[in-house]
């Protein structure tokens, strides 16, 4: 589709920008505190997500804290 490793990378790296932002303006005007590290630094639920896969799929029922 003639979208270079560059053009990809850079496109995740705007994702990632616009997921913090967005996080930072929600809680700006929501008034709510600041955790120490943002939740969308940190992504919990992606590391939930790998903890609960198997050969590549998710496993129906299996929950990994």
């Amino acid at each position: 589709m003639g979208l270079t490793p560059e053009a990809a990378g850079a496109m995740t790296q705007l994702r990632a920008f616009a997921t913090v932002y967005q996080e930072i303006v929600e809680k700006i005007m929501t008034g709510k505190q600041f955790p120490e590290v943002l939740d969308s630094v940190l992504q919990p639920h992606v590391e939930f997500y790998k903890k609960n896969l198997k050969g590549g799929v998710v496993v129906p029922g299996r929950i990994s804290a």
